[in-house]
């Protein structure tokens, strides 16, 4: 038997699909959080689609950068089948990121977030919400924080109910990590690739913290029977 994740923990993408999950599906959700042997494969799968999307949010969202990804991963020699696949992936989300419709966020200031992968912890869960970009700026005088978060998987595709979910998390964990900003619900992203979806935090936020809190409940009551 591989690696056991012995307490409650889960990432913020799939505590959102986890939201939206029918009972089989949630009951999976929980086995891959706690018997996780793929994980750190799929972790890297994106890797290379990565660093042009950071870059990409970070420079005004300049197309030319999509086209050298794409040239260049296009380019990368491709030993066995795997190495084909991950290839053809990763330019895919870099051609497929081209049609997402960003808000202007040139008077911003936008970054890759480089701080702790510090947990969100709800109903005895430990949530990994770590945002892929922080944005900063003024709003009516006023510091604000927002946060883009990617799910890059073509398997596991965020609705846009689940990218609600997000998006509510990215503002609790802003809160947290941000105390001087407010967080802004309108720069609060789930971005999901495959679906050329992107959501913002919802104005009715509290009903929407109260069913994740319901989830989180149902995720630490079921977590030692599965």
């Amino acid at each position: 038997m591989g690696k056991i994740v012995k307490s409650p923990r889960i990432s913020i993408n799939k505590l959102a699909d986890y939201t939206d999950a029918n009972s089989s599906r949630r009951k999976k959700i929980i086995e891959e959080c706690k018997y996780p042997d793929d994980v750190r494969f799929l972790q890297t799968w994106y890797n290379d689609a990565k660093k042009y999307v950071a870059k990409y949010c970070t420079t005004g969202f300049d197309v030319d950068i999509l086209d050298k990804g794409m040239k260049t991963i296009a380019a990368k020699p491709a030993l066995d089948p795997t190495s084909v696949t991950r290839n053809k992936s990763n330019a895919e989300v870099l051609a497929l990121l081209k049609s997402i419709e960003f808000p202007d966020l040139s008077n911003f200031n936008v970054y890759v977030y480089k701080g702790e992968n510090k947990k969100l912890e709800i109903k005895g869960v430990d949530i990994s919400a770590y945002p892929d970009i922080i944005i900063e700026g003024v709003h009516r005088k006023n510091p604000i924080v927002g946060a883009l978060k990617f799910q890059y998987s073509s398997g596991n595709q965020l609705t846009e109910e689940p990218r609600k979910s997000v998006s509510a998390l990215l503002v609790k964990f802003l809160q947290d990590e941000y105390p001087k900003h407010k967080a802004h619900l309108p720069l609060c992203l789930s971005i999901d690739i495959h679906q050329q979806g992107i959501t913002a935090a919802p104005k009715t936020i509290i009903s929407r913290f109260n069913q994740i809190d319901a989830c989180c409940e149902e995720i630490a009551d079921r977590w030692d029977s599965i």
